[in-house]
């Protein structure tokens, strides 16, 4: 890699934890306005991506356990945020989707996300608009899930702490 590849390649890994955090932000403050949790919020996006789904796919896609996915559902069927019903080819699958209410707030988080991204565009010239989007992807290809990953040996575990460290040493006190 030349020079100023790593000087880019830094300033990439300095802001994409300041995206991530705004954007978990304004996903966290709808949550909030919705009088939703977190975990509530994201089965209500994944279901607007992905349409009728299973509790199981939606734990999957969560990485949640099949007990606490399936109260989530129980939560969101309570407010009126999503409907069930039995898979006709599998009796023993039942399906989830969202209600009118909920797609019409699912369409209003994805409007405000699309209105970021305008805003983010109209700094662009039309040519980096297609480069900023490719570059995107080529991030979210890289950035696979932790169970994906090598296993790296961790160097940090075989150091002392800090404080028995500076128990060992006479401090001007002693």
């Amino acid at each position: 890699m030349r020079v100023d590849d790593e000087i880019l390649v830094e300033e990439a890994v300095e802001l994409l934890p300041r995206i991530v955090r705004h954007m978990h932000a304004t996903f966290t403050s709808y949550a909030e306005a919705g009088g939703l949790t977190l975990g509530q919020m994201k089965a209500l996006a994944f279901l607007y991506r992905n349409g009728r789904r299973t509790v199981g796919e939606i734990a999957e896609a969560l990485g949640l356990a099949m007990p606490t996915a399936s109260e989530l559902v129980d939560k969101l069927a309570e407010r009126g945020l999503i409907e069930r019903g039995v898979n006709p080819a599998d009796r023993r699958q039942v399906h989830v989707w969202l209600t009118a209410e909920a797609m019409a707030f699912a369409r209003e988080v994805h409007a405000l996300r699309r209105a970021q991204v305008r805003h983010a565009f109209a700094d662009l010239e039309p040519s980096e608009r297609a480069v900023l989007v490719r570059g995107l992807r080529a991030i979210s290809k890289a950035v696979v899930p932790p169970n994906e990953l090598p296993v790296v040996r961790c160097q940090l575990s075989e150091r002392r702490p800090a404080s028995a460290a500076m128990s060992q040493h006479p401090t001007p006190d002693n």
